[in-house]
């Protein structure tokens, strides 16, 4: 082949072509420069090849240009990227031959354009990303199998939901899950439909590595190829463990409801009654006191109406879901040394104020021992016992008294709290724990509630191991009685312990401190600014997890209130990003959640305190005040 043809075929050919002597631009063909964006040769003709790689890729294009220049050794192709004429990037493949031009060692490069290729790659490469992270986070087990049910693949859910690595089921048949609960037709139809190229959708009953069975929803669906032939099997199957029982216990309970079908009527219109009434307080009053003529003394009275009501709803609530956990069995025992006398004590002074305000007597009488007067038991649960029972006892009492104490009896110790209040007629006595019941007392305070506060003393009493029980008289007032076994080993006596104030908290001044607030909940955050802007305290704000860590950032905080429920990341995974490096700042949670198994995951955590909400004001400054340890305004009252 002549030169003549030989160069025409380089000028016409549809890729880059370029020789390159001393790592300068010599010579290149057409295609080279519609891929460069110039217009002649001549405009790069001279200039460094180099200034038109990517910076990303210029050391190792650097290495190759000396390769061949020096070495006169060919280069593999490699793909990088270059600059065009207005500074737009394009991807090529390229690769060198040594050769000499003009009296000068160089090198031929071959280029092609590669752009759409690689901009497609990336693509597919983002989109396989996406469903892969997908498949690894998805809230479902999902499974993938051959043609012959072997399993190929297991998303982590799958492992945590049947206990089997995915190093111990590769390669094995979902057979391994059998629970023997489902016949042999129940399997073949299954593999039928399948097979078929149609999807299969059902339940199962699997069994766990351990042992414990468990049932899945379960889409299973046949993967084809491009000539349609299958050639593997994806099961998403979803733990519906926990809705199955569920459902058995809703059919439990409404058998139940069905066999005392006045029950179901009273629970019913107890709720409504319940949600409804505090609601009409706390929405009419709202609306009154929009009411620009309104006199001081009527919007103080109002407020109050308010916050009762508020109180009402929530002691409503929290009765429910106590009681939905008893019922579900999530309810557990957690012992630990109890101080008796400060609990009673405690309670004395927290009830006194609101005995008082009713115009009746409190009397607080502990006969335990000093040496017995520490025991082995579950310190919430006893606490919201004697709760119940007291609450019970101011709300059926107009007159006289309320006494409540405690007892040692042989191997036990006796609570009780006894009122001179309406009584319960011996009749009625016996469905006085019931839930949902009120003994139909005639009078128009036993519709004030849902019937929960008994029953759930009575079930708390029972898994402290202790029995409960009621003396009473119509018209002669009440005595609520209940043990707790001693554990059989009496406590050292507990030294003397310093009187506790209880008074009324003031605003506590924090001019010159700094509080992060974070609360994605937006009255929640109106509430909690409201009430620190009263302190002169500088606040800074952020409404999601991801804002708190850059908020906290930014600025030099002396506290942080933490939302444990926020979008981005949640108060658990803020704390834990933060708390490793400021040791010192309080971080306090502000929760929803008071169960106090929530409380105990706090405390873990590393939350130096908690506010459960409704967040009171009181508690508010209260914490404030013990973790920035400034004193309150003198005569401010909250």
């Amino acid at each position: 082949m002549d030169s003549t043809t030989l160069g025409k075929i380089v000028e016409g050919a549809p890729d880059p072509i370029i020789i390159q002597t001393e790592g300068k631009f010599a010579w290149i063909n057409p295609a080279g420069c519609r891929l460069f964006g110039i217009k002649t040769p001549g405009e790069v003709e001279g200039t460094p090849l180099i200034d038109r790689v990517h910076p990303d890729y210029r050391k190792i294009v650097l290495r190759r240009i000396v390769r061949l220049n020096t070495d006169r050794k060919p280069v593999e192709s490699m793909e990088y990227k270059i600059f065009g004429r207005n500074g737009e990037e394009f991807w090529v493949e390229s690769k060198g031959e040594a050769i000499d031009y003009n009296g000068k060692s160089g090198g031929l490069l071959f280029m092609r354009d590669i752009t759409s290729r690689k901009e497609a790659e990336d693509a597919a490469e983002r989109q396989l990303k996406l469903l892969s992270r997908s498949v690894e986070q998805s809230p479902v087990s999902i499974v993938i199998t051959d043609i012959q049910g072997k399993i190929e693949y297991v998303n982590p859910v799958f492992e945590t939901t049947s206990g089997y690595t995915m190093d111990e089921i590769r390669g094995k048949s979902l057979k391994m899950l059998k629970s023997g609960f489902h016949s042999m037709d129940f399997y073949q139809d299954l593999w039928n439909t399948i097979l078929s190229g149609k999807d299969w959708r059902g339940e199962f009953r699997n069994k766990k590595k351990c042992g414990e069975y468990y049932w899945n929803h379960a889409v299973i669906s046949p993967i084809q190829n491009s000539r349609g032939e299958v050639t593997n099997f994806v099961s998403v199957m979803e733990d519906i463990t926990e809705s199955k029982k569920m459902v058995e216990q809703l059919l439990e309970a409404k058998e139940k409801a069905e066999e005392s079908n006045r029950l179901k009527t009273a629970f019913l219109a107890n709720i409504s009654h319940e949600i409804r009434t505090p609601m009409n307080g706390i929405m009419g009053f709202a609306e009154i006191l929009k009411d620009p003529g309104l006199s001081r003394k009527n919007q103080l009275k109002f407020y109050d109406v308010i916050e009762n009501s508020g109180k009402r709803m929530l002691d409503t609530v929290n009765d429910l879901i106590d009681i939905s956990k008893i019922e579900t069995g999530q309810v557990k025992v957690h012992l630990s040394e109890t101080d008796i006398r400060d609990q009673l004590e405690n309670l004395y002074h927290f009830f006194l104020p609101e005995i008082r305000k009713k115009g009746l007597e409190m009397g607080l009488k502990n006969g335990v021992p000093d040496n017995f007067s520490i025991v082995n038991t579950d310190r919430a649960k006893l606490n919201s016992i004697l709760t119940n029972l007291i609450k019970n006892a101011v709300k059926f009492t107009d007159r006289g008294q309320i006494d409540f104490g405690c007892n040692k009896k042989e191997n036990c110790l006796e609570f009780f709290v006894t009122d001179t209040g309406i009584g319960v007629p011996k009749n009625k006595q016996a469905a006085i724990f019931n839930r949902f019941e009120q003994a139909d007392i005639e009078d128009f305070r036993a519709f004030q509630g849902v019937g929960l506060g008994l029953s759930l003393s009575k079930s708390y009493v029972e898994m402290l191991g202790g029995n409960i029980w009621l003396e009473s008289d119509e018209g002669q007032g009440s005595t609520f009685r209940f043990t707790i076994p001693l554990d059989g080993i009496p406590r050292a006596k507990p030294g003397k312990r310093k009187a506790k104030a209880h008074q009324n908290r003031g605003i506590p001044q924090l001019s010159g401190k700094r509080i992060l607030i974070a609360e994605d909940d937006v009255f929640s955050l109106e509430m909690l600014v409201y009430q620190l802007k009263k302190t002169g305290a500088t606040l800074f704000i952020a409404r999601d997890g991801r804002e708190a860590l850059e908020e906290f950032q930014k600025h030099q905080v002396d506290l942080v209130l933490l939302d444990i429920q926020m979008p981005e990341m949640n108060g658990y995974e803020v704390l834990k990003e933060l708390k490793p490096r400021e040791n010192k700042i309080p971080f306090i949670a502000q929760t929803a959640y008071a169960m106090p198994e929530d409380i105990r995951s706090f405390r873990q955590a590393g939350f130096a305190g908690y506010l459960t909400k409704p967040v009171s004001q009181a508690k508010l400054f209260g914490m404030l005040e013990k973790y920035l340890s400034l004193p309150s305004t003198s005569g401010t009252k909250i």
